[in-house]
């Protein structure tokens, strides 16, 4: 065997839901946004967050202040959610992502 092949089970990053608006009012460029997240936290992966589905944390994007962007039907607990609404609530949200993965 050589050391580039591994034994040991691979590890599994945290899965973080991503929930959007419908882009009926947009304000910024969410797809540009959720585009830079892996390489903002590599630490986890990204997938749309689906009902009933429990993640390890949910990210809802909000296109602007109107805010409305469907939360109905997911199993995420309230302390799990991290909420934007602008392109400059990005770094605050990474973090209070890494430290929800983290708990």
């Amino acid at each position: 065997m050589s050391f580039s092949e591994s034994t040991a089970p691979e590890k599994k990053l945290p899965v973080i839901g991503l929930r959007l608006c419908g882009a009926c009012n947009l304000a910024y460029d969410r797809d540009d946004l959720v585009c830079r997240l892996p390489g903002l936290l590599p630490e986890a992966d990204f997938v749309t967050a689906q009902s009933g589905i429990r993640y390890a944390a949910l990210l809802v994007i909000h296109g602007c202040p109107i805010a409305c962007t469907s939360e109905f039907n997911l199993a995420v607990p309230e302390d799990r959610r991290v909420r934007m609404g602008s392109p400059d609530d990005l770094p605050a949200a990474v973090e209070q992502l890494r430290r929800i993965i983290q708990m």
